[in-house]
């Protein structure tokens, strides 16, 4: 099995080994197995936190090379010409942390019924498509935050010297 550990920044002269298409929830693995479009079965050991978008060059350690294409697949449609009823459904979507890729107009997610169902109640009308879905480019581990716990908030309302003596 051929596996893929860089990514490349462009296409090289070398021939290609062929395509690999991967679906949202694939392109987001570093570790996975898949098969080539000629069959030819592979590997991923990229590096963790690595997000392949359609027409990414992947390549081994020897050289070789594929490009990873993007499947269509089932997505919901949801569409208003209400801005603020569009700006609702984003925040309800993006509370959930639902993948959304925006449109003008539109919010287009991964087909789910109970995400249709509620942005049908917010006011928007949702049609069902099947295409390559490219949600919004969003860091998780740049939007790592701590929770407060009561713990955190006695110890803010500490003086610095009351902090030290308790070994906070």
């Amino acid at each position: 099995m051929v596996v893929f550990t860089e990514i490349l920044p462009a296409h090289p002269t070398t021939t290609s080994l062929g395509v690999v298409y991967l679906d949202h929830s694939e392109r987001r693995r570093g570790r996975l197995r898949s098969v080539l479009d000629d069959g030819t079965p592979i590997g991923l050991a990229l590096p963790q936190g690595t997000v392949l978008y359609d027409g990414t060059v992947l390549s081994t350690q020897l050289g070789a090379w594929c490009i990873a294409r993007a499947k269509t697949e089932p997505v919901s449609v949801a569409t208003t010409t209400d801005a603020h009823r569009l700006a609702r459904a984003a925040y309800h979507l993006g509370n959930r942390h639902v993948a959304v890729e925006l449109v003008l107009g539109s919010l287009v997610y991964l087909y789910d019924s109970f995400i249709d169902r509620l942005c049908t109640e917010l006011g928007l009308a949702v049609t069902r498509d099947s295409r390559i879905f490219e949600p919004e480019k969003f860091n998780q581990r740049a939007h790592a935050h701590a929770h407060r716990t009561s713990s955190s908030v006695a110890n803010d309302s500490m003086t610095p010297d009351a902090r030290d003596a308790k070994g906070a």
